[in-house]
């Protein structure tokens, strides 16, 4: 559904593709994949993408970390991690605008607890990819 209309250009508002809906946990101290999903940026006009979440954790010393990784390439896109919580509650984070491969490429959606271990967690409660529209 349009949300505005200038010289007959219809604007859309953001395209949400989801990584995570529900919820996933981890103690692991290494990457783990909480999600994956398949993007071919050349089928999108936009002007930004990024990813946003809600990430939380048992132990303030064990930051909920998160990254972004592009399994074709092995390469991790944007920084790592690209988005960490200290937050004993669910906590909205962002990144920066994600440069993205050209090119049809699977992404994993990978979280870690920074420090500590069981019976300490980290928690995913929800993640995507915004895509802003633009040219």
């Amino acid at each position: 559904m349009p949300l505005s209309s200038q010289s007959g250009i219809r604007q859309m508002g953001p395209r949400m593709l989801p990584f995570l809906t529900g919820g996933t946990s981890t103690s692991a101290t290494g990457y783990v994949r909480i999600g994956s999903l398949a993007f071919d940026k050349g089928n999108y006009v936009y002007s930004s993408i990024i990813l946003e979440g809600l990430l939380e954790t048992t132990d303030v010393a064990n930051a909920a970390q998160m990254r972004l990784y592009d399994v074709a390439n092995a390469a991790v896109i944007g920084t790592d991690p690209l988005l960490t919580s200290t937050s004993l509650t669910a906590e909205y984070l962002y990144s920066a605008d994600l440069t993205l491969p050209s090119g049809f490429t699977i992404y994993e959606l990978q979280m870690k607890m920074g420090a500590g271990a069981a019976p300490d967690v980290v928690i995913c409660t929800h993640a995507q990819l915004l895509m802003n529209w633009g040219g």
